[in-house]
């Protein structure tokens, strides 16, 4: 049973795509960088269901995957998220060195990348802060993704203090009509700003979100208003509608 379903993931995992999904600086009005996406079959997240091996594999292969695309596909200074899930960050020397021995081995510069810790129940706070300082003398960013929802609140972003805030795309969504997110939102963006994080604001589709978040000086954007995840962006395109866009405001 255990190698049927091995086989059938290996499967799964061979015909998977990584997308890229842009990310936006409002400072500069140009791409800053792509979040690195896994497309396969049956999504990622089903298969983090099955199994802690299963998840395990998938989440590292994907990664790995992601890291290679990444060296042929783009030329520049461009910035790549990759996402960890914390249930798996529980050995900060071996995670760490894991990353930096691929990154070396790939010829990837290390402050090209952008480690994006998930929101998870299970948090161990102090061995993502041990993370964070690892990555931190290793010269790769950390972002905290879904800050404002779920376990990632405050304490998490005060705890891990990362590099940059992922806000969380429901707040985001329609934020331009209900007060009481743009309380949130504004209260978010404060306080990271105070700290000296970055703040990303992903999920954004609408001309008045945007419009909202400009107003708040984010530093990042992401979301279908620019483009949408693709195997291969089309950067000239996403920056002209960025430029546009952000100097309209």
């Amino acid at each position: 049973m255990e190698t049927k379903v091995f086989t059938d993931l290996f499967k799964i995992l061979g015909e998977a795509q990584t997308y890229f999904h842009a990310i936006v600086s409002t400072k500069t009005k140009k791409v800053f960088g792509f979040e690195a996406l896994c497309r396969t079959k049956i999504p990622v997240w089903k298969l983090f269901q099955v199994s802690d091996r299963v998840a395990f594999i998938s989440d590292h292969y994907c990664r790995e995957k992601a890291l290679l695309e990444f060296k042929t596909r783009f030329f520049g200074n461009y910035k790549l998220f990759l996402n960890f899930h914390p249930k798996f960050l529980k050995d900060p020397l071996e995670n760490v060195g894991e990353l930096e021995a691929t990154l070396r081995v790939k010829g990837i510069d290390p402050n090209l990348i952008v480690v994006e810790i998930d929101e998870y129940e299970g948090m161990d706070i102090r061995a993502l802060k041990m993370i964070r300082s690892f990555l931190k003398s290793a010269g790769i960013g950390v972002a905290l993704d879904d800050v404002g929802a779920g376990y990632a609140g405050l304490y998490q972003l005060v705890e891990i203090n990362p590099d940059i805030a992922k806000l969380d795309m429901n707040l985001v969504r329609d934020v331009h009509k209900d007060r009481l997110k743009q309380s949130i939102v504004r209260a978010l963006v404060q306080a990271c700003k105070e700290a000296g994080i970055k703040v990303l604001a992903e999920g954004v589709e609408k001309r008045e979100e945007l419009d909202f978040l400009l107003e708040l000086d984010v530093d990042f954007i992401q979301g279908f208003i620019f483009s949408k995840p693709e195997p291969y962006p089309k950067i000239r395109q996403i920056e002209e509608l960025a430029y546009n866009s952000i100097s309209s405001y």
